[in-house]
């Protein structure tokens, strides 16, 4: 049984699905983040958000947008908010159905196509997996997936410039490409071999509506490399994946299976706390760390060390110690100055509650 479920009157209302939002994150350090409708709203809106060697997050995958072809009419899920108050393409028009148990899923209704898409972070790695079902296609169907990158800090914008590498290189069922130099690849792959077609272009002034208000720049844009051509039928799964690391596309189905078994089930208010506690933690190598909050902050000695306890030790003792070595070790290596006199206490206190 699903503990959250969105009838179909209120997902084709923008007014309604804007406001609620989705975040995932996962033990490497990645997040995704967006609305249910797919609309970004923000720019810590995005499908792959890491952690990268300069200790910062950076949009990487900022959203992909879905084309359903079928009997020569072109049906795109995607949608952006332009100047305006424009909303363009009208995906949330098509949506009859969201779920969130075990992970988010999205239901489309398209002509005479029926298509299902849950979305997943994997657990230890930089990635994300996109699953695509087609639960119903009555005539010969076509998959168009066009990923959107912004390659930049998360408190930043992306803009239209010359600096960036538009060429892409070619790997098993998909594409790696690196918008800037000083970026690592991103590695684009489909479980199934399609086409990809190449067509480097800028999709301009995407804008955000809550940096808008917050009084931020609020208009990006974003980069494409171009998009993947798939053949469907009734029945197809179709995994799309974006990740820092190549993957072999034979296993995508069966490590979308093994990442779902790993999922905490969220079927009561309880579940869904013990959830939300496991999306702090983060392990690097061998630095186990609590993230501060989402969406922009990293850790914090004394924020994580009022919150250690409360995050671990309902159920994961051994987490607790992890956690516990690697503050200590960053206590030990901040200059005395700026230790605030409530840390040795606070270390103290977690000491005594385990």
């Amino acid at each position: 049984m699903s503990y959250i479920k969105i009838k179909k009157d209120k997902l084709v209302n923008l007014e309604y699905t804007l406001s609620k939002e989705l975040l995932r994150s996962n033990r490497a350090g990645s997040y995704a983040s967006t609305t249910i409708s797919g609309c970004n709203t923000g720019k810590y809106h995005g499908l792959l958000i890491s952690s990268l060697k300069d200790g910062n997050k950076h949009v990487l995958l900022s959203s992909v947008d879905e084309t359903v072809m079928q009997m020569g009419k072109e049906f795109r899920l995607g949608i952006h908010q332009y100047k305006d108050d424009v909303y363009f393409p009208h995906g949330h028009r098509y949506l009859i159905g969201f779920d969130s148990e075990p992970i988010p899923a999205k239901t489309y209704r398209v002509g005479g196509v029926i298509l299902k898409k849950e979305m997943l972070l994997a657990e230890e790695e930089d990635g994300i997996l996109i699953k695509y079902i087609v639960e119903d296609a009555h005539s010969p169907t076509v998959l168009k997936l066009q990923p959107l990158l912004a390659f930049r800090n998360i408190h930043a914008l992306s803009k239209e410039n010359l600096d960036v590498n538009n060429k892409s290189i070619e790997v098993q069922n998909g594409i790696k490409v690196k918008m800037y130099d000083s970026y690592p690849y991103l590695y684009m792959q489909t479980s199934k071999n399609g086409n990809f077609i190449t067509a480097p272009d800028w999709n301009k002034n995407v804008l955000y509506e809550k940096e808008k208000n917050r009084g931020y720049d609020f208009l990006e844009d974003l980069f494409t490399y171009g998009f993947f051509e798939l053949k469907v039928k009734k029945g197809d799964e179709i995994i799309f994946y974006a990740g820092l690391n190549p993957i072999k596309p034979g296993g995508l189905k069966r490590k979308f299976i093994s990442e779902i078994a790993k999922r905490t089930p969220r079927c009561n208010f309880e579940s869904n706390l013990c959830n939300s506690a496991q999306q702090f933690l983060t392990k690097r190598k061998k630095d186990t760390s609590i993230t501060t909050g989402f969406h922009w902050y990293d850790s914090s000695l004394r924020e994580s060390l009022i919150a250690l306890t409360g995050l671990t030790l309902y159920n994961d003792t051994d987490r607790f110690d992890e956690v516990f070595d690697s503050l200590l070790k960053k206590f030990e290596e901040t200059k005395p100055e700026e230790i605030t006199p409530d840390i040795p206490l606070l270390i103290i206190r977690a000491i005594q509650e385990k």
